[in-house]
């Protein structure tokens, strides 16, 4: 009796151990810009982009989705290879560094010479993820202030992007594409502003 007893729990054993799989690899992504910046013929810094206000699970590591209508699920192996606010902030200025903009743009993380009365733009992000339509979406809203200028009025913005394919790359690359739409839509507005 005993004997089948060890056999019968060796079995289990055996089969627990069969069913376990090996760790998941953990892939990280990042918002890499096409646009390569032009600063030549530009007036040295003149506007600085903030790191945006995210709330969680947006800020978090993982690259959030939407499941169902209320319903967002952080990844766990599918992250940001850095802090996704640096990265969208870094995005943005890239993206209005090619734009016809007169003034250079700089990140709040890499200002280089910019002084107290460069105008900032602050971004605040109320949506960034991908969603189960297939869509990335990005919404919030955007504020330009400086010291010797009152701020302007919050522009609200919705932006969504079809992704090309199933799975994250796509997902990275819609949401970059929004990051860009977005740039697009606030240089329209900020360059008369800036001259």
């Amino acid at each position: 009796m005993k004997r089948l007893l060890l056999l019968l729990l060796l079995a289990i054993l055996s089969l627990l151990g069969a069913c376990s799989s090996p760790p998941m690899p953990i892939t990280s992504y990042s918002l890499l810009s096409n646009v390569a910046p032009d600063t030549a013929g530009k007036m040295a810094t003149g506007l600085v982009v903030e790191l945006p206000k995210m709330p969680l699970p947006m800020a978090g590591l993982g690259i959030v989705y939407q499941k169902a209508n209320h319903s967002l699920v952080e990844a766990q192996q599918h992250v940001w290879e850095e802090d996704v606010r640096i990265q969208f902030s870094r995005k943005l200025m890239q993206e209005l560094n090619g734009q016809a903009l007169p003034v250079e743009v700089t990140s709040a993380t890499t200002l280089r010479g910019a002084t107290n009365a460069a105008p900032r733009l602050s971004v605040k992000i109320n949506e960034f993820y991908g969603d189960y339509r297939g869509k990335a979406v990005l919404a919030g809203e955007w504020v330009l202030s400086g010291v010797d200028k009152p701020a302007t009025q919050p522009v609200a913005f919705y932006i969504s992007e079809s992704l090309q394919a199933d799975g994250y790359p796509a997902l990275v690359v819609a949401l970059s594409a929004c990051i860009e739409t977005l740039a697009d839509q606030i240089a329209q507005v900020v360059a008369p502003l800036t001259v």
